[in-house]
């Protein structure tokens, strides 16, 4: 019997322990093709073979946010698990969802797709929401947040929502304010000419203002929304969102997926799998 053994390195990283042959046949499945690959330059001056490999054949190591792919591919393939994750959906009553947004008082009602998104948001601790555009993604972004403030209070963390433009970071805030909370006393917004230290508990940033932050800044960080989530480079987004090693709680926000395979999977693996 071929098995594997699946432990959590960190908030980032899965650790993965099986034999050669197993680690090859992981490594195969989550290698792609980077579209468009033949027209760049690393892949013109043959310094990179135009593939994105998601799984370390030598480390072992894989996005946390891939798991259940792990899972699912161990089953097609008659692979046991030896599962040490202690990876598992949350309880949520959605009786006290209801209590914990009528204790908010937002001066509007909160429609049946926004409580879904924000419950499912919460069971799961990671997901990618697919939410089109004027959906109301400011109003899930804010349920969490105010839910996830109480749940970070006592460890010291802060929440950090990373924007790909400065007006969405004044919407944002401008938004918070419209739902009847006090964004001046618990929100800071970082922004080209804006300090990167705070001690609020809420920081909306855009990406090029962080991505080049050193690690030791992202270590309070308990948890990171990612709005517009398909708007950051790659690069970038990977970059942010692996300096988040202490980070349990990760939930990206995106209008859209481009239809590659290797966009969808990067996303899923650093946030957590698709809830349309």
């Amino acid at each position: 019997m071929r098995y594997i053994i699946i432990s959590k390195k960190n908030d980032v990283h899965l650790q993965i322990e099986a034999d050669e042959d197993i680690r090859r046949e992981l490594g195969s499945f989550f290698t792609f093709e980077v579209p468009g690959f033949k027209f760049m330059p690393q892949y013109r001056a043959r310094q990179w073979d135009g593939k994105i490999r998601l799984f370390s054949y030598q480390t072992g190591q894989i996005y946390v946010g891939l798991y259940e792919y792990i899972l699912k591919w161990c089953e097609d393939n008659d692979v046991r698990v030896v599962d040490d994750t202690k990876i598992k959906d949350n309880d949520v009553s959605e009786k006290k969802v209801d209590q914990f947004i009528k204790a908010l008082k937002i001066p509007f009602e909160v429609r049946d797709y926004q409580k879904e998104a924000f419950i499912h948001a919460v069971k799961k601790d990671r997901t990618l929401l697919l939410s089109p555009t004027a959906s109301g993604k400011s109003l899930i972004v804010y349920l969490l947040v105010r839910f996830n403030i109480l749940r970070l209070k006592e460890k010291k963390k802060k929440i950090l929502i990373v924007v790909p433009t400065t007006s969405l970071v004044e919407q944002l805030f401008k938004d918070f304010k419209d739902y009847g909370w006090n964004p001046e006393r618990n929100v800071h917004r970082i922004y080209q000419g804006h300090d990167k230290e705070t001690n609020k508990p809420v920081i909306i940033s855009t990406w090029q203002s962080i991505y080049k932050q050193p690690k030791k800044w992202f270590e309070d960080v308990g948890m990171v929304v990612g709005d517009e989530a398909h708007l950051f480079k790659a690069v970038s987004l990977t970059k942010i969102l692996s300096k988040l090693e202490k980070c349990p709680y990760r939930v990206g926000l995106t209008g859209t997926l481009d239809g590659s395979a290797t966009h969808k999977l990067v996303l899923e693996g650093l946030f957590g799998t698709v809830n349309k």
